[in-house]
């Protein structure tokens, strides 16, 4: 008949019990989330960082900023982020300007 210790699962103290072993994962899933969100704003800010260090050296060079700011929003042009953003952007501006001019034509 040995029941043994099997009462101690309906414990609300007792870790084996399905309430806290539940209530466990649900806060390990929000933790993670919170890392997460933590370690995308560390990586945010460091771009932003970066892109703020590379303005003030740009204009230290006397470069003028480009107008277009939505260039280097897309991950297509992360590679070439510094160049379209100072500088090389009056080409891009003038194929801009030739494509609208052609879908009106």
């Amino acid at each position: 008949m040995g029941g043994g210790l099997t009462f101690l699962n309906k414990k609300t103290w007792h870790p084996g019990r399905m309430q806290n072993q539940e209530e466990k994962w649900k806060r390990e899933q929000t933790a993670e989330k919170e890392a997460k969100k933590l370690a995308e704003i560390k990586t945010q800010i460091e771009q932003e960082r970066q892109n703020e260090e590379l303005q003030q050296v740009a204009v230290a060079a006397g470069v003028k900023p480009c107008a277009w700011p939505a260039l280097h929003a897309g991950p297509r042009l992360q590679k070439d982020r510094v160049g379209l953003q100072w500088g090389r952007c009056k080409a891009l501006r003038g194929r801009r300007r030739s494509a609208r001019s052609g879908r009106a034509a």
